[in-house]
């Protein structure tokens, strides 16, 4: 309803500016807006970037938290670009997904965000499979609803879980095998984690693409009807508040290989930026080779996981 929505607008714009009222803007933007950070997360992959040219006078001038621990991001970071004048911006065109290549660090609230990225559009599309429905069968109908949210933080907690355990396996390989081949290899699982976490997000572009590009084309045409009555009140605008949601837009086979070529795609350049990364990380040598063996095992069980979700029939 527009009145929820309305609400809801203004919950988030109040907790916005109280937020950067008491951490300060760029603080606030960078790490405490959702938006702002999960927005900076997918446009690394985007195949076009805003950079300063020179980020020698703003990194030697910043004295906040993000250039101590090395976060400052100033390629398509509002952070910096809002601190130079017009003349030190330039655009510039790049291979997708090159944006995830570059040397900022990886905090572990980030890593977290980047894992819940991928279990929260995952758990999304199970809940319209069979295998949901039929648990919530086997539960009480009035508890559905925390049934719901429970699964969901245990489903988050889970891939966490798991991505942490291959994170592990990579950075045994890396340590078991890293001085016989002169590679150099990190210090902890979370090192190697935090490393190799920003390799899913083509993973994470390529399910929300899969799983919403239908309800997107589909529910988004209630906005044709909604901008001539903005508020509910029986208004028409320009004419369109008759407007009737045509399904047909997209067809259920057009749907499906659209969705698995994305998903396919999506891995594709996983694999090609963790195998990057882990030559740079951990050498040329067999150390590279072998810590990519579970980030590899990881993303093929995602994979699978992806498409079973996609091939089964919508029930909810």
């Amino acid at each position: 309803m527009p009145r929820n929505l309305a609400i809801a607008i203004l919950i988030y714009a109040v907790v916005t500016w109280g937020g950067m009222f008491v951490y300060g803007r760029d603080v606030w933007l960078q790490n405490g807006d959702t938006f702002s950070v999960v927005f900076g997360i997918l446009a690394r992959f985007a195949p076009l970037e805003l950079r300063v040219v020179d980020n020698t006078a703003v990194v030697s001038t910043c004295a906040g938290p993000a250039c101590h621990h090395k976060t400052l991001e100033c390629v398509n970071g509002y952070h910096c670009l809002v601190k130079v004048a017009p003349g030190q911006r330039q655009w510039n065109l790049r291979p997708p997904a090159l944006g995830l290549l570059n040397d900022q660090r990886v905090t572990f609230s980030m890593m977290v965000l980047v894992i819940v990225l991928l279990a929260t559009v995952t758990f999304d599309g199970l809940l319209e499979t069979p295998l949901w429905t039929h648990i919530l069968d086997r539960t009480l109908s009035d508890e559905t609803r925390w049934v719901g949210s429970a699964a969901l933080v245990l489903f988050s907690a889970g891939f966490l879980i798991v991505y942490l355990f291959f994170s592990a396996l990579m950075c045994r390989f890396a340590q078991r095998y890293g001085e016989k081949n002169g590679a150099g290899h990190l210090n902890s699982t979370l090192d190697v984690a935090s490393v190799f976490v920003l390799t899913l997000v083509p993973i994470a572009i390529a399910y929300h693409l899969a799983h919403y590009l239908s309800y997107l084309l589909i529910t988004g045409q209630y906005f044709i009807p909604r901008v001539s009555d903005p508020f509910g009140y029986g208004w028409d605008l320009f004419g369109t508040a008759d407007y009737k949601i045509d399904i047909g837009q997209l067809s259920a086979r057009v749907a499906w290989y659209l969705a698995v070529t994305f998903v396919v795609l999506g891995h594709v350049f996983a694999v090609y930026v963790a195998h990057v990364v882990a030559r740079r990380t951990f050498g040329g040598g067999r150390a590279a080779l072998l810590s990519q063996v579970p980030m590899v095992v990881l993303m093929v069980l995602y994979t699978m996981v992806s498409l079973w979700i996609l091939a089964q029939p919508m029930v909810a």
